[in-house]
């Protein structure tokens, strides 16, 4: 969503930075998982650190665009939206696991 935000406030360079720096979070959550001594976190761990990861630089980056966008009448998402987004997510992992 972040992507997404930066094109709708037209900072196509900070869109691109996103996508390169969310592969390299990835990669990192990936291979800290076949380290020994970072496996022993539980899997909720690597979650919730890529979460507080994309939370803070979300506030960080775009909440002042956000936030005058929203002032201009633009659209809000619901919170379904965001449920559903989840939902797709986690098939989307389920059907790659098997």
């Amino acid at each position: 969503m972040m992507y997404k935000n930066f094109i709708v406030f037209n900072e196509p360079a900070k869109a691109k930075a996103t996508i390169v720096i969310s592969v390299l979070v990835f990669i990192f959550i990936v291979c800290a998982g076949f380290i020994l001594y970072v496996s022993v976190l539980p899997d909720v761990a690597y979650t919730l650190f890529a979460t507080i990861i994309v939370a803070v630089a979300a506030q960080y980056y775009q909440e002042e665009s956000t936030n005058s966008n929203v002032k201009r009448g633009a659209e809000i998402y619901s919170i379904g939206n965001a449920v559903l987004v989840c939902i797709d997510s986690i098939v989307i992992l389920a059907l790659l696991m098997f």
